[in-house]
Parts: structure tokens; sequence; C-alpha cells
């Protein structure tokens, strides 16, 4: 009796084994992105239904997937009943972007099959993963991306099942959504017929041997055949947030002394003369020899706190007697010459403004500057009572803003803090929408980069140098994005590669030199013991020091606006970024790819600083809600101690003004 028990459950044990030997494991990949709302489902489930009624008992592993996982679970089907996994299937909510390499971090060689359901189009990234197991793809909707479809296709050797036919009347001549493929015969796999377009690289090269000039006494010279001592700075090293012109000067001359809060009047150039004569040099602004200090204290001190550093063109030092000899005895201690930029505006009624003196900057505070972040979609989403509240009440504003990057930004503010992943997938959004919109592909990498979702910044960037192969500042951002990930020397080879030229052929460093110089500064500085230094150029082993730096970066070189910045004695001063103030530098963003710009402290700077910005407007057809706005601020850049954060501000109309940080130095 015992032994006909045993041999029972032996025959048993043995059947269940043999079952689950034979039982198909099934990956059912469902494509939940936005684009996939215009799928006929009744398609996928007919093709569901009939996979079932042959295949009766089967584990299927549900994968419900945009940007990333949204959804991963089991499912077993019984004697072909798959009522349960048609449940989920009809009640799922389609938002985000596709990255198909989100199935493959779940698949495994334990999958007999993968039915993947899905329309091909994928923005995130440009290449599709292997899945390694038998692959059918199915489709249904009728704005496919017969490219992404056929690229699936060849590198899984998969077989297609395309019911997404565009029906089009007999009268009708357009269709706002045609699609250029053809209708394919169900259940037969398609060709994949991938037609490479030729591409014709060009390179544009320019004469850099234009003669260069210098300022001198006597006007400008050949620079080859000045014969004196002269040295020059130009706007690029003038920073425009210091307070005063003697700021801009300091550090940047050799041989030239201007002490912390002291004047620019009371610059030293030579060695003391006496204890008794005058060792101040000369100031000479725009070609006019000013009020001299007097080192001795026999006259009171010169003052030159009326000049405005964001309107200077060139500073120049003459401290050779050779140099300075047309200005007599007065010269004797070295002549510094300020060339303002106003010295050749328009002359006005008959008088030429003087742009350089500052006047009405005394900042008074706006009790109605905005909140960066509250805004009518953010205050409708506090009223949620919990996160899947939220998110609901997200879904349904999308019915009336889902064609707005305004409104995905709102979005991803609210989410980024309680919920980075959900946040992502919602700007992920603007890709789905937008792929081929830089400045909307760059508000969404700019988003991205603040909550530290800097794969994703490579991949955006990555398309958009795709489609400009120009755009240098995409080129830095991934740099950087790598940086931020912890990856050194993939970073510094990126950032060398740039400063070398060797990136590509037709990107111009020399637009982001400034910022490209102070990163690989510092990265060494702070990473040198991490990276291979056998190629780098000994002048970047020298760091950078400074109180604060402050990086800007914008979404497109088409938006007018105005930076503000209060300094702790309540003076305001401006960076004017418009057509109507500086058009060479809008063409030349344009030109070069890049819309960044960067300030930095030094010096006696404690207290509190405020920074404001407001959207003037475009000098495009740019939709107003398109204009974002980044800022990164480094305290104490180059030393162990340093710290950086991010805020990230969007503009929903023109003329608003929005408080960006405000920061106490010490």
């Amino acid at each position: 009796m015992v032994f006909k028990r045993l041999l029972s459950c032996i025959i048993v044990f043995v059947c269940v084994s043999v079952h689950a030997q034979n039982e198909k494991y099934v990956m059912v990949g469902w494509d939940a992105s936005l684009s996939m709302v215009d799928r006929v489902i009744d398609n996928d489930l007919k093709f569901l239904e009939n996979y079932f009624k042959v295949n009766k008992e089967v584990k299927v592993n549900l994968v419900i997937f945009s940007n990333a996982v949204v959804e991963n679970q089991e499912i077993q089907i019984r004697d072909g009943n798959w009522k349960p996994l048609q449940e989920r299937l009809e009640n799922i909510i389609y938002d985000g972007a596709t990255n198909y390499s989100a199935l493959e971090q779940v698949i495994s060689l334990n999958h007999t099959d993968l039915l993947l359901f899905t329309d091909g189009n994928q923005n995130m990234v440009s290449t599709v993963p292997n899945f390694g197991v038998k692959t059918f793809i199915i489709n249904s909707n009728p704005y496919k991306d017969q490219f992404g479809l056929n690229k699936l296709l060849v590198t899984n050797k998969a077989r297609i099942f395309d019911y997404g036919v565009l029906e089009v009347r007999e009268d009708a001549t357009d269709s706002p959504k045609a699609s250029n493929s053809e209708t394919a015969e169900a259940n037969e796999p398609r060709s994949p017929g991938i037609n490479l377009e030729e591409v014709v690289v060009t390179e544009n090269t320019k004469n850099n041997k234009e003669g260069r000039t210098v300022r001198t006494a006597s006007g400008e010279v050949d620079e080859d055949r000045v014969g004196v001592a002269v040295q020059s700075i130009g706007e690029e090293d003038i920073t425009p947030i210091q307070t005063n012109v003697s700021q801009s000067v300091q550090n940047k001359f050799s041989g030239v002394e201007v002490k912390q809060n002291q004047d620019i009047s009371q610059v030293k150039m030579r060695t003391d003369n006496s204890m008794l004569l005058n060792n101040y040099g000369l100031i000479v602004i725009d070609g006019v020899p000013q009020q001299q200090s007097n080192s001795n204290g026999s006259s009171p001190l010169a003052n030159f706190g009326f000049l405005n550093p964001d309107n200077i063109a060139d500073i120049t030092v003459l401290k050779g007697m050779a140099a300075t000899t047309k200005y007599g005895t007065l010269g004797a201690n070295g002549v510094i010459l300020i060339t303002t930029k106003s010295s050749k505006a328009p002359i006005t009624n008959g008088e030429k403004q003087d742009l350089a003196r500052l006047k009405n900057n005394i900042y008074e505070e706006d009790t109605d500057l905005e909140e960066a972040t509250f805004t009518p979609v953010y205050k409708s989403l506090l009223k949620s009572t919990s996160p899947k509240e939220a998110y609901e009440n997200y879904i349904a504003l999308r019915n009336f803003n889902g064609s707005s990057v305004q409104f995905y930004i709102d979005a991803f503010n609210y989410f980024k803090w309680d919920n980075p992943e959900l946040a992502i997938r919602v700007i992920s959004n603007v890709v789905e929408l937008f792929p081929e919109d830089i400045a909307k592909l760059k508000s969404a990498s700019l988003a991205l980069s603040t909550i530290g979702a800097f794969k994703e910044v490579v991949q955006i960037n990555e398309r958009i140098i795709s489609i400009d192969p120009k755009m240098v500042q995409s080129y830095l951002d991934i740099a950087l994005a790598l940086r931020d990930q912890g990856k050194w020397q993939p970073a510094l080879d990126r950032l060398l590669a740039l400063d070398k030229g060797t990136t590509n052929a037709t990107v111009n460093k020399e637009v982001i030199s400034k910022t490209l110089d102070r990163e690989i500064r510092n990265m060494l500085f702070l990473h040198k013991n991490e990276l291979n230094t056998t190629n780098v150029d000994p002048k970047y082993l020298n760091n950078l020091k400074y109180n604060v730096r402050l990086v800007f970066e914008w979404n497109t070189p088409r938006a007018d606006f105005e930076l503000q910045f209060v300094n702790p004695q309540n003076r305001f001063f401006k960076w004017d970024h418009s057509t109507l103030s500086n058009p060479e530098r809008i063409e030349d963003e344009i030109s070069n790819g890049y819309s960044s710009e960067e300030f930095e402290f030094y010096g006696d700077v404690k207290g509190k600083w405020v920074f404001n910005a407001t959207f003037l407007g475009s000098s495009s057809n740019i939709k107003k809600e398109s204009f974002t706005l980044k800022c990164s601020i480094y305290e104490n850049f180059g030393a162990p101690d340093q710290t950086k954060r991010e805020v990230l501000v969007n503009f929903t109309e023109p003329l608003q003004k929005l408080n960006i940080a405000t920061l106490q130095v010490k």
C-alpha cells in the first residue's frame, strides 16, 4: 500500500515537472509611451486572443514600459483564460517617451518568447537592443515609425504583425498624420527595407591670420609693431557682475597692484618712488585723462565707482616710459586706458549717451516678484490629497495642455521632489512630442540635469547633436553629465577633445573656452588621483578659485532676457541678452550652437546677493512658453569644500520677472 502511494506521488511529480518544462514563459512588452494613445487596442487584443487559443498554458511576464519600466508582474494563463491580462491592458495610462533598453534590463534567457507591442517610435536613444530571445513585434498604431520598426526587425531577426493601417477615404486628399509606410499583410513578416541617405560633410575654414591690434597712448597699433610694454584685456575677460572696475583689473596684469576695497585710481604699476611723491597711476577713459589720486594724502582720492564694468570694451595697461610719454609727468607711474562701449554709441539729439555711468541702480525689492515654480498647473497639482490623485490630475490636465512644454515642466517641478522617476517620465514627453525641436529638447535636458538624471541628459544631447552636429553646447553638456555620474576619465577625455578641436570639424570650441578651461582645471584639482593626466597641458594643473561661480544656460539663443544681480550694498547690475542691446552675441550663439554664460565673485563680496531674471520676449516666432533658464551656483569653487546647486526657471510670458536665487556669501 505504501509502495502504491509512493509510486503515485512520483508519477504526479514527474507529470508536473514535465508540464513545467513545456510551459511557455512569455514576456509581453507593452509600450505605454504617449505616442501609443493612437493604437487600435482591439487589434492588439485580437492578436493575444488568437495566441492564447494556440498556447493555452502560459506564464506571462507583463512588462509595461515607456522611458523606463512602469510595471513588471507575472500572470498565469490556464486553459487559455487570459481575462486578467486583458483587463490590465485595457486600463493602461499612456505617458512618457519610449526607450527599449528598459526591456533589455529585465528580459532573460528564461523567457521563451518576447511579444513586443510597439509602434517603433523611440526618441530617447537611437540604438535598439538585441533582446536575445525569439521576438514578435505587434503594431496597431497607424502613425507608426516604420524606420524604427525596421531597426527592431533587423537587430532581433524578428517577425512583425502590423495592423497599423491608416484608413484613407477615397475622397481624401490629405491626412494630418499620414504614414509613409506601405500596408503589410497581417501575420506576415515585413521586409526591413532600410534606406540610407547619402550624407555629404563639408568643412568651413576660417582665416585666422587677420592682423591683431593693441591700444596705445597714440591709438591702435599693430601688435607686432608696438615695441613698448603693453597689456590688454577685452570685454570677454571683464566680469560684469563685479561691483567696481578695480575688481576687473585685479590679478589680470603682471606687476599691477590694486588692493581689495581700493578704487582703480589707487593702482600701482611701478616700485614706489619715495615716501613723499605720488605712486598712483593715471586713469584715462575714452582718451580723456581723469583726476589722479595722490598716495601721499595731499589731495582727496579720486573715485571711479561710477564706471559700469558691463560697459567696458577693453582695458589696457601702459607701464614702460616709451608707452606713457604722451602723458608727461602724469604718466610717470603708468597709465590705465579704459575704453567704454558707449564711446562708440550713436549720438542722440546732439549728445552721446554716457552708458558708462551707473544711474538709478539702487535696488528696491519687488514685492510682486514671482516664485519660479508657482504656476497655475503647479498650484492645481498642490490641491491633490495623495500621489495617486496628483497623477490622475496631471493626466486630466494633459488633455488640455498636452502640446505645451511649459505644462510638462510645471508637472516635472511638482513630481521631482517626492517621485523623481515619475518626473523623468513626465518630462520625457517633450522628447516624444518634439523629437526634432532643439529648443524644446534643450528645455527637457536642462530640467533633467537638476534632478541628477544624467543618463537621460546624455541621451537627449546626443539626439541634439544628431540633428545639428555643430551644437558645441551639447558636446560640453554630455561631458559634464558624465562627470556628474562619476565617470571622471570619460568626462575628461571629452573635455580635452573639445579643447584640442578633435571632437567634430564643425564645432567652434572658442565660444565656450572660458567654461571649458575652468571645468578641466576644476576636475583635475578635485580628481587628479583618479585620472590619467599624461596628455594634459600643464597649464590646466594650476587651479582657479572663486568665492562664487555662476553658470547660466538657456534653451534657445533666440530668447531676449535680462539677468539682474543685486549686491550686498543693495546696488543692482544687469546683463542683457537681447537683439536690441547685443545682436552680435545672439548671431554668434545661433551660428556656433551655444547658449551659456558665466560670472564669478572674488575678493570682498560677503553679504546677501539676489539674482533675478526677466524674460523680454523672443526674436523669432518661438512660442513664449519655450524659454527655460538654468543657473548652477558654485560656492568655494576650486576648493576641497566646493558645493553646487542648480535652479531651473521657466517663463510663461514676456516681461515676466522671476527670482532665481538668494545667496548669502560668507
